[in-house]
């Protein structure tokens, strides 16, 4: 869960101050693999809106949205549905999932 401490290998610890992407509070987007349910694992992109609060994943054209509320909970939203709460936790593979999307990579959780 974001914001207890989990971060993932080689992650991006305490960085301030993100911008880029050509909006304010994005930061550049972070290679990563990304696996949609049982699917394949594929190249993807993650942008953190606000580090440890907010992030994006963007796999084969879809955008999935992320929010953490600091206290452990998190929420998240695919194609135009609405905010569902979703348990975040690693796998075997060194992957973070929540409800069936995973990444794993250089996550920069918090």
């Amino acid at each position: 869960m974001l914001g207890s401490g989990l971060v993932g290998p080689g992650a991006l610890a305490g960085q301030e101050g993100l911008g880029g992407g050509g909006k304010p509070g994005l930061a550049e987007p972070v290679e990563l693999q990304c696996r949609l349910g049982d699917g394949p694992w594929q190249n993807c992109q993650m942008r953190v809106v606000a580090l440890g609060l907010s992030w994006r994943l963007l796999v084969n054209g879809e955008q999935i949205g992320f929010q953490h509320d600091g206290k452990g909970n998190v929420q998240m939203q695919r194609a135009r549905g609405s905010w569902e709460p979703v348990q975040a936790k690693w796998n075997a593979e060194a992957a973070l999932c929540w409800n069936g999307v995973c990444a794993r990579g250089d996550l920069p959780l918090d």
